[in-house]
């Protein structure tokens, strides 16, 4: 594929408009061959430079490339700024100091450069970007001497300091592959993960048992890692106590300064969400009390990435304890928000469980109407994943039959099977497969399955003993087929066996 076409592909639609904006910041241009390109390729497959030439009117091949490479220097400016604008470290707010400092060196501003510089230093040192220090100090170092800068031997022996806190991150970013590396071969070997003790046997292996609590970054590193692997095979169980006292030990030795409150938030959610999915709701609902608090702390830094996901975990718990019609009004007023602008990832996510409620609610025109309203299925597995898509088409096709449309479930069953045939026939995922055959046979003969031989259907097929812990969207798919089997509310069946019972 095209090179360009392929960053074209990584923007969103909001991406797309501010890109169109940011092209003209320079100049306004009747026409520009730049943006004709960036429209051609953003609405066609790539083709030969001559025929992409002579649609977008350029004389030749050779003005073609000139177009190209104006375009990507467009493109790179672009992703640049909007990595600064997104980046909760400030790395990219430092080197783009940085380069302002070298550019006043080099016209002699030595005053105003080493203002500048000696800025960069303090907040690279709060920041712990010990890989840009080692660089600052080396810029300071050739800069000397200088009537507005340090002795010399005071730089250097603060670059001796920090080298060895690079060396240590270093040895982080060693451990963070082997953690990564050792996490999935247990998961694509469908073997059982001790997560705690896979992390604690790495950290010793690299002498970094007790630098994790000193410094957050490195533990949300690691336990972003770890969250991973619990999401993918469905299991919290291990990962819970993990964070949790990970946190806490850093809470307790330590504490988290306002350099590191993306980490402490981020933190904070992990071991929320982690007590959800464990279904232990009034302990997730206190930690959403702590995590709440937090959001608002420091003129709410963070509220436009936090926020969201605060509403959106309250929601699902409420909704666990009964509360349906609180969790919808609580996603509509989210989705409805003026104040900030939800990102792709969370405005999806809230669609679909807004949908989702809607099911349980058994209003499925306006289950079908939300997931009608969400971008392309390619869009939203490209921003999502291929296990979300899933469920957004699952939950498709049961608004579908509920409708009435029996055929248009029954062809979704089939395009699902089709599609998802590699990702259903994993071990871990077996069940998602048999469940669509006999929700199948359902749809083809509903008196094929009754009371007395629903539970003998699904033996071992669709397992939902509490030692699975499989995710409460997948128990509300098995709780919508017994539901239609033993003629009974929904909503009703689905808060029993997340509650518990069967």
């Amino acid at each position: 594929m095209d090179k360009i076409k392929e960053i074209i592909r990584t923007l969103e639609a909001d991406d797309v408009r501010e890109f169109r904006s940011f092209i003209h910041r320079q100049k306004k241009k009747k026409s520009r061959k730049d943006l004709d390109l960036f429209e051609f390729l953003l609405k066609n497959e790539a083709n030969k430079p001559a025929v992409i030439a002579q649609k977008i009117n350029v004389p030749n091949k050779e003005a073609y490339y000139a177009v190209r490479k104006r375009l990507l220097r467009h493109l790179t400016d672009f992703i640049v700024l909007k990595r600064m604008d997104d980046d909760p470290t400030a790395s990219s707010s430092i080197m783009g100091s940085l380069s302002l400092v070298r550019y006043l060196f080099s016209k002699k501003a030595d005053e105003l450069a080493w203002h500048y510089l000696l800025k960069v230093e303090t907040l690279a040192q709060s920041h712990e970007q010990f890989a840009l220090l080692n660089n600052i100090y080396l810029l300071q170092i050739r800069n000397v001497p200088s009537k507005h800068a340090p002795n010399v031997q005071e730089i250097i022996e603060k670059y001796k300091a920090n080298r060895a806190l690079l060396d240590e991150d270093e040895r982080v970013q060693f451990a963070h592959g082997i953690i990564r590396q050792r996490l999935h071969e247990r998961r694509v070997e469908s073997k059982a993960v001790n997560i705690q003790r896979t992390i604690q046997r790495v950290l010793i292996e690299y002498d970094l048992a007790d630098v994790v609590t000193k410094r957050p970054r490195l533990l949300y590193n690691i336990a972003s890692i770890a969250r991973s692997v619990a999401i993918s095979i469905g299991d919290f169980r291990d990962f819970e106590p993990y964070v949790i006292q990970q946190y806490e030990s850093v809470e307790e030795q330590h504490g988290f300064s306002k350099h590191h409150h993306f980490y402490k938030l981020s933190l904070l959610y992990m071991v929320a969400h982690a007590l959800y999915r464990n279904r232990k709701f009034a302990e997730s609902k206190e930690w959403l009390g702590v995590y709440h608090e937090s959001i608002l702390q420091y003129n709410r830094s963070h509220y436009n990435r936090f926020y969201p996901l605060y509403i959106m975990l309250l929601a699902a718990i409420r909704n666990f304890e009964g509360e349906l019609d609180e969790a919808i009004q609580m996603h509509e007023t989210l989705l409805e928000e003026t104040d900030f602008k939800l990102n792709m990832e969370n405005r999806l996510t809230a669609i679909l469980n807004l949908a989702t409620y809607y099911s349980f609610q058994t209003n499925y025109d306006k289950t079908r109407e939300l997931l009608w309203s969400m971008p392309t299925d390619r869009t939203c597995e490209k921003n999502m994943g291929k296990e979300w898509l899933l469920k957004k088409n699952m939950i498709e096709m049961l608004a579908q039959y509920e409708l009435g449309n029996d055929d248009i479930a029954l062809n979704r069953i089939r395009s699902i099977e089709r599609y998802f045939d590699n990702f259903i026939r994993r071990p871990q995922n077996m069940y998602v497969k048999h469940f669509l055959f006999a929700v199948r046979n359902y749809m083809n003969n509903p008196n094929s399955m009754n009371a007395d031989n629903f539970y003998e259907f699904l033996e071992g097929k669709f397992d939902l003993s509490p030692e699975k812990h499989h995710s409460t969207i997948d128990m509300s798919f098995y709780a919508w087929l017994k539901s239609k089997v033993f003629k009974r509310p929904y909503y009703e069946v689905l808060l029993e066996h997340i509650n518990g019972e069967r």
